[in-house]
């Protein structure tokens, strides 16, 4: 991957390949070439205590490695899998939070990400009989948990469904509705989700 972002309310801090980023932003002062003295503390520290977005830049692979290492060093890092399951022109949706959000949830120990991902939506909205079509992408995002920051990494999948059983929400999780919601109308989603979220329906939609 040339590209990661972290979503942390609206801001986003973008790790990318520095021959893929926009030449603008080369000099501006919240882009940070990676190398082996940067402080990645103090620059996280000052990213999650502001309010704008920030950019760090890499050469290459062992570079890339490296700030994965540290990021995980500096936050708690939890794995999440989900699924975009789709169904005559319709997206699987949830509400929760009151926010639309999709069905994901945590990945157990020695539980493979696609299973999970299967598990969560049966779980969370009572639709089963799925099927992968696709292994797409994963989002990032932070949060605070008491006196650390999560980072939540979700790996996200493409599904479809036999299943013509109405949506039940799984009210344990404080989701309170679930609904297919036609994929023509998907800016119900966009104008009320995470920023993540955004990221990935996007793609989603510009492939169909």
């Amino acid at each position: 991957m040339q590209r990661y972002n972290l979503f942390y309310n609206q801001q986003v801090l973008s790790v990318i390949k520095d021959k893929h980023i926009d030449t603008t932003l080369i000099n501006d002062r919240n882009c940070f070439p990676f190398h082996s003295d940067l402080d990645m503390h103090g620059l996280l520290t000052t990213f999650l205590s502001g309010d704008e977005s920030v950019w760090i830049t890499y050469k290459n692979r062992r570079e890339e490695v490296r700030i994965w290492d540290r990021l995980r060093f500096f936050f708690l890092f939890h794995k999440a899998a989900g699924g975009l399951v789709i169904k005559e022109d319709a997206l699987l949706s949830i509400f929760r939070f009151g926010c639309w959000d999709l069905p994901k949830g945590h990945v157990e120990t020695g539980e493979k990400d696609s299973v999970a991902a299967m598990r969560e939506v049966r779980e969370e909205t009572g639709i089963s009989r799925l099927l992968i079509t696709e292994d797409l992408d994963y989002t990032h995002h932070i949060y605070p948990l008491e006196d650390r920051f999560v980072l939540k990494e979700t790996h996200w999948y493409k599904m479809q469904t036999s299943d013509n059983n109405k949506p039940v929400p799984q009210k344990e999780e404080a989701i309170e509705d679930v609904r297919w919601i036609p994929l023509k109308n998907i800016d119900l989603i966009l104008q009320n989700t995470y920023p993540s979220l955004i990221d990935l329906l996007k793609r989603l939609l510009s492939e169909l």
